[in-house]
């Protein structure tokens, strides 16, 4: 015990995060995919261990001094243990690993998280891209039919979907201070994204953010979103249950008419997605506690439709993998997200978390902190459920990127 209280400093916290996202972003690229048996992945993967002792060290060393709220504490400790035995029942740890990363960066400065975050995945997306893109490694195309390049990593869609939310965190952090010229370049980025791999979704996501951040710059318009963020924020507690209904949404979606027409616009629009997710349904039912199912998707190895059977909805692939009872866990984690930036009256936060949410219908991105690190920011900074009582506060300064402003 008096191990864990000498090393009381959070900028232990803070190395570990920053490994931790550096080796999943790293993680992500095609030179990793290709060669898991060169010195080089092998090196990171022993760092990516060592980053996973690191939050097993955090988190203990938490607990032991007392910096876990009630609420939370509980929270946390059910979140890692179901977590745990959905990691055994599905044999894929990538849920349980996130759960780690929120233990250990509670209570931890928001504004910091925030920045780190901005700069690792951001640096790692457009070096990976430019090497790419130069020659310097390989950019093939990964398939042929749609003429989508790889630009670095190991799928097409994986380079536009990191740029979506590295650029999320950009216009968090810059906020109104963002130029004409920022918004400029972040949608140059991406119309050449999509032209290199034909990925929509974040395409179209991406241009209606950087639309409504020029309308935010435009005063004749920011009343109107001004006036949408005040209606919102009158709302009591409907706006809570919105987790729960997209994840309704994306279960029961897939089992609608198949013949008709809204099924049949809908799978060709996301690329066959609700046959995926109504097949697995089918063949494999949801769990409570997760299942051992073989998902095969496409990478930059390989790339056989006959076998393809992955469900990129994030809801879906969590109730059929990993069981009802992590879905509802992860939803209330959002739930918790959502109260805490309403409480803050802060409309931006909001407003891409609620992206985030729908977003997530059809993108497995809900829990994957290699792409996603805004459920991270939801433990830091002050207490996410606002206990009465506390055992200890860590950080009572609010960071000025959380605070609400009275902009979108």
């Amino acid at each position: 015990m008096k191990f864990f209280k000498q090393y009381d400093s959070q900028n232990i916290n803070y190395i570990v995060y920053a490994m931790f996202i550096l080796t999943s972003a790293i993680a992500l690229t095609s030179w990793i995919t290709i060669h898991p048996d060169h010195i080089i992945a092998s090196f990171l993967k022993i760092i990516r261990y060592m980053v996973y002792f690191g939050c097993v060290f955090c988190i203990v060393r938490n607990i032991v001094n007392k910096r876990y709220s009630i609420r939370s504490f509980y929270f946390l400790i059910t979140l890692v243990f179901v977590s745990g035995i959905a990691m055994i029942t599905s044999g894929e740890r990538t849920i349980f690993l996130f759960t780690l990363l929120l233990g250990c960066i509670y209570g931890c400065d928001g504004n910091l998280i925030l920045k780190m975050s901005c700069l690792i995945q951001g640096s790692v997306l457009l070096t990976t891209v430019f090497v790419a893109v130069t020659g310097i490694t390989i950019n093939p195309i990964v398939d042929e039919e749609r003429m989508r390049y790889s630009l670095g990593f190991a799928w097409a869609s994986y380079a536009p979907n990191l740029l979506l939310f590295v650029s999320m965190q950009y216009m968090l952090i810059r906020r109104n201070k963002l130029s004409w010229f920022e918004l400029i370049i972040i949608e140059i980025l991406n119309i050449f994204f999509f032209g290199q791999t034909d990925t929509k979704l974040p395409f179209l996501v991406l241009t209606c953010l950087v639309c409504v951040m020029s309308f935010n710059k435009i005063t004749k318009l920011r009343k109107y979103l001004l006036f949408l963020k005040h209606r919102f924020f009158k709302l009591k507690s409907e706006w809570i249950f919105l987790p729960g209904m997209c994840a309704m949404l994306a279960i029961f979606l897939p089992l609608y008419k198949q013949k008709s027409l809204l099924w049949k616009l809908l799978d060709k629009g996301f690329s066959g997605r609700m046959t995926y997710g109504k097949n697995a349904i089918m063949e494999c039912g949801f769990s409570l506690l997760g299942q051992h199912i073989n998902m095969k998707g496409f990478s930059i190895t390989g790339r056989t439709s006959e076998v393809y059977n992955y469900v990129d909805s994030s809801y879906l692939h969590i109730a059929i993998r990993y069981g009802i009872i992590l879905l509802v866990l992860v939803c209330l984690l959002y739930c918790m997200g959502l109260l805490k930036m309403h409480r803050r009256k802060d409309g931006r936060a909001v407003f891409f978390l609620i992206v985030i949410l729908f977003l997530c219908v059809e993108e497995p991105y809900l829990y994957d902190v290699a792409f996603n690190l805004f459920p991270v920011f939801i433990f830091c900074d002050k207490d996410a459920l606002n206990a009465p009582f506390y055992l200890k506060t860590v950080h009572k300064k609010k960071s000025k990127y959380i605070v609400g402003q009275e902009s979108l």
